[in-house]
């Protein structure tokens, strides 16, 4: 595209084959816009020449204007400007005074100070900022964006995927062990969902889900891509505002990145010009794919990504594991760690272990500002690559290192495309000789609303999420401290309370970016549950799925599954009662008759209960869960002259125990149907050893719990954990399930 004014457009149209046609234009250019034009004009002329080469396109148009005959023009007259361009300097320099009169002539200092002033300002703050938004990107960054979009779309479509495969198990309002009931009590008030409004009606979560997937397929697609993305953005937020036991970070990534691509161009990379494959064949479609774009989308996008590791990176500096190296110390642990690639001389010695930390602590404290500068772009963005491709081979972190590379791609979408200003983004010509069709510039004012929405975006994002108090913690100096916590940290504070329910409503809250900070997940755990019977029969003893005899098909099926274990154990606090009893419910129903155990959910006329039939078989359910955690460094491994040679873990350092986590006891019915308050157990507020119902731990438990115990039958039955030796309280002082039979009467009540 030539950036050529209207004016000089008319005098295009109206010159036919006069000689002062250069003239005209030169006359009537702004002096500081001299050079560009005469740029725009040889531009012109080398477009021209490419036109006469092809032979596939006939004619190209200019904002309305012929250019085989512009082309004419400005070919007769090529030869004249750099004449024009000497005489039309000379005419703009004897209309402006000379210095000598300058200083002759009574200026008045406030005069002087203030053109000086808005000279500055100009040049130095509102000129860049101008580019910083407005300048355009060319076709290159066009269809990156459009690569991004594909990349993009097959990562959400995996990650659901699996998740489709557990979903009933984990979100079915009536058999899963997640529902809405339940969780909806882990959640905040001010987070809004359609859940929220239809917590027990499956179609409600099958149609959502199903729209979000069919979302999905036509984003990769290129079928309306932005309306896609805007769904798949309300897919994401109704989810993530379904629970917060399975999505994290990695999940809100997703959500903003999507609302990144609805800004951009994606039109590129579609099934209209056969994934990128029309540019070698221009008969498959005529439709008008966008050649520029303005960067203000991009510039947002890029900030976010900075304020992700900026949150991770200071996270990581304000903990001691990570100063003073010995952070990847805990992750082989766990024994997920090394998914493809394990080196015992790396992961199990201290000397690179240090160098590991030391090397990633740095990356990602400065990679926020490296990126920036040409001159470190590239290494930055190498580098980054290369600590993604390390968790991907020794860790399981599902797609968050792919989502996450795939967000610093952001910064290869170069303003002209990398070219220099003085060639415009609207005239450049791919590697292919094909000519991009014109895009008319936007006009002043939708250049100021794209401003205001980027400026607005921008601060609201930057007063979301930079973590001022983590910044302030790691800096040296008491005043230091002291000066950011007044004038920075309490304002940002006050204003993240003006705009948190806004943000939280229109799902821009992402809160502040610490990532993996403070000692890394260094335990593992597994849970086993004694099912005990009515009918006298064996104690069933079920076990929750071993992910390390699974094969990698079956882990990558189960993967959400498996993180249910793993954030379960995590939120084990007051808050997450009513999902472990949900868990115990979905047990009960398991290893009971069908139909025996059903939920009912709240109706004017009655509350949520458990309707328990006759013929139902589960009388206790008792969940323990078996831990094994990596204690820190001994003085053995932390001595220098032991780093590149002695092993840095000993087996005999790892802590082993267990602990009771929820008894659910069911009444005994032969010939009538009961019923179970639940509200009494979904309270958050009750005491500890009632809530849990681990007063009613049976004894006789132990020898079947130990099956799983990471310490061996023998010293489980060693352990001394938790709520297991609270001496047995009466029936009607356990809160945890309390039954609504007609033989309870009003003194039980008052006593419980």
């Amino acid at each position: 595209f030539v950036k050529i004014p209207d004016d000089c457009i008319n005098d295009l149209r109206k010159a036919s084959q006069e000689r002062d046609i250069a003239e005209r234009i030169l006359l009537n250019c702004h002096p500081n816009q001299l050079d560009t034009v005469v740029n725009d004009l040889r531009v012109l002329l080398v477009l021209s020449q490419q036109v006469q080469k092809a032979d596939t396109i006939k004619k190209i148009r200019i904002n309305g204007v012929d250019l085989e005959k512009t082309t004419s023009v400005v070919k007769n007259n090529y030869s004249y400007l750099d004449d024009c361009i000497g005489e039309i300097r000379q005419k703009q320099e004897q209309q402006q005074p000379t210095k000598k009169n300058i200083k002759n002539q009574p200026i008045p200092l406030l005069h002087t100070f203030c053109s000086v002033l808005g000279g500055n300002l100009m040049k130095y703050i509102l000129l860049p900022i101008h580019d910083f938004f407005h300048l355009r990107t060319g076709p290159h960054g066009c269809r990156l964006v459009g690569y991004m979009r594909v990349c993009y779309a097959i990562l959400f479509l995996y990650s659901r995927s699996l998740m489709a495969y557990d979903l009933i198990f984990l979100m079915d309002p009536q058999n899963g062990v997640m529902p809405y009931r339940s969780t909806r009590y882990t959640m905040d008030d001010d987070d809004y969902s359609v859940f929220k409004w239809f917590p027990h009606n499956p179609y409600v979560l099958y149609g959502l889900f199903s729209a979000g997937m069919v979302f999905g397929i036509l984003f990769l697609l290129g079928v309306a891509p932005r309306f896609q993305a805007i769904g798949i953005f309300f897919f994401l937020y109704n989810f993530q505002n379904h629970n917060s036991i399975l999505f994290d970070h990695q999940d809100v990534m997703m959500r903003m990145y999507v609302l990144m691509l609805a800004l951009s161009p994606l039109d590129h990379i579609t099934i209209y010009d056969r994934f990128g494959y029309k540019r070698h064949n221009t008969s498959i479609d005529d439709r008008e794919q966008t050649s520029s774009w303005p960067m203000w989308p991009f510039r947002i996008w890029q900030v976010l990504v900075c304020l992700v590791y900026i949150g991770a990176g200071i996270g990581k500096l304000s903990a001691e594991c990570w100063t003073n190296g010995t952070a990847l110390f805990y992750p082989p642990y766990e024994e997920g760690f090394g998914r493809f690639w394990n080196p015992d001389f790396i992961f199990n010695r201290m000397g690179p272990i240090k160098l590991l930390t030391w090397g990633v602590l740095l990356l990602e404290c400065t990679c926020f500002i490296t990126i920036w500068p040409l001159a470190t772009r590239k290494i930055t963005f190498a580098s980054i690559v290369l600590l993604h491709v390390g968790i991907e081979l020794t860790m399981i972190m599902h797609i968050f290192q792919y989502i996450s590379v795939l967000g610093w791609v952001v910064f290869l979408i170069r303003p002209n495309d990398g070219r220099k200003k003085t060639t415009t983004a609207v005239t450049t010509v791919d590697n292919n000789n094909e000519i991009n069709q014109v895009t008319k510039l936007p006009s002043r004012r939708r250049r100021l609303i794209d401003t205001i929405i980027a400026v607005s975006l921008l601060s609201l994002m930057i007063i979301d999420s930079l973590p001022t108090g983590r910044i302030m913690s790691v800096l040296p100096h008491r005043r230091m401290r002291k000066f950011v916590k007044k004038r920075i940290h309490r304002p940002l504070l006050k204003a993240r309370s003006y705009i948190y329910d806004a943000m939280n409503i229109v799902g821009l809250h992402t809160g502040e970016w610490t990532l993996f900070s403070g000692v890394p997940t260094h335990e593992n755990h597994r849970y086993t549950a004694v099912i005990r019977f009515n009918n006298g029969t064996e104690p069933v003893v079920w076990r929750n799925p071993d992910w390390t005899h699974m094969s990698y098909i079956k882990r990558e099926l189960t993967l959400w599954s498996d993180s249910y274990y793993f954030y379960l154990w995590n939120d084990n606090d007051e808050g997450a009662y009513p999902i472990i009893a949900t868990f115990n419910e979905y047990l009960a129903r398991t290893f009971s008759l069908e139909g025996a155990i059903t939920y009912q959910h709240r109706t004017s006329k009655r509350r949520e209960r458990l309707m328990i039939q006759p013929n139902n078989t589960v009388s206790s359910i008792s969940l323990v869960i078996h831990t094994e955690q990596g204690l820190p460094p001994d003085d053995f491994s932390l001595n220098p002259d032991n780093w590149w040679t002695e092993p840095a873990r000993q087996p005999n350092n790892i802590l082993k125990g267990s602990d009771c986590m929820f008894v659910m006891t069911l009444p005994k019915s032969k010939d009538r149907t009961q019923y179970i308050k639940i509200n009494y157990i979904y309270n958050p507020d009750r005491a500890y050893d009632i809530q849990s119902g681990c007063n009613r731990y049976d004894d006789k438990d132990d020898k079947y719990h130990a099956i799983g115990s990471y310490a061996g039958i023998q010293g489980y039955m060693d352990l001394d954990f938790g709520e297991k030796k609270i001496i047995h309280e009466p029936q009607q002082q356990q809160g945890t399930y309390s039954s609504s039979s007609t033989t309870t009467n009003e003194s039980n009540r008052q006593e419980k």
